[in-house]
């Protein structure tokens, strides 16, 4: 059985990952992080989705696929074994919109998710439940992607140690503002 120890410097990553992972035990598949054996490891409940990709997950976990649980700071293998979700799928393709997340010192850290969470709004026009920002906030979010009038946003960003972080929010099917103001986009 594989695991991993994560580190104080990891923990931001991994406590994303668990914050993704699905409690509702009638849906066994959304219930671990899946890791694909190419260095991505993938968690969703169905309203939000996070892929962390690393070369330290390949160094660490080999290239087995396989579904891993979070128990404290370790990421244990579990004898769960249905076929995957395709997560990529879920996963919008970076040709929507994008937007560059604007940087500020002016928040402090424990309130950035809810900075993102009033950017997403702001630069997608549909409403999300603040909640799906809940735990975002130690990753450096850079870019993000809506695609055409989708419910869907994707965030773009990194942390530490070469782990690049992908994070899928799913919007309500409400409109946010009737008019949004011109933002500034980029290619």
């Amino acid at each position: 059985m594989r695991s991993y120890v994560f580190d104080k410097k990891e923990k931001a990553v991994f406590d994303l990952l668990r914050n993704c992972i699905s409690n509702d035990c009638t849906r066994k598949n959304l219930c671990h992080s899946y890791y694909d054996g190419n260095g991505n490891i993938y968690a969703t409940n169905a309203r939000k989705l996070v892929k962390i990709s690393s070369k330290r997950l390949i160094e660490k976990l080999g290239d087995k696929p396989g579904y891993f649980d979070i128990n404290g700071s370790v990421l244990i293998e579990s004898d769960f074994d249905k076929e995957p979700i395709s997560y990529e799928r879920v996963i919008p393709a970076g040709d929507g919109e994008r937007f560059v997340l604007p940087k500020t010192t002016s928040i402090k850290q424990k309130y950035m998710d809810s900075f993102i969470y009033a950017a997403v709004c702001h630069y997608t026009g549909k409403t999300f439940d603040p909640e799906l920002f809940q735990g975002v906030k130690e990753i450096e979010w850079k870019e993000i992607y809506q695609k055409n009038d989708g419910y869907v946003v994707r965030l773009n960003g990194s942390i530490i140690d070469g782990y690049f972080v992908t994070y899928v929010a799913m919007a309500m099917n409400t409109p946010f503002m009737d008019k949004s103001e011109p933002v500034q986009k980029t290619a």
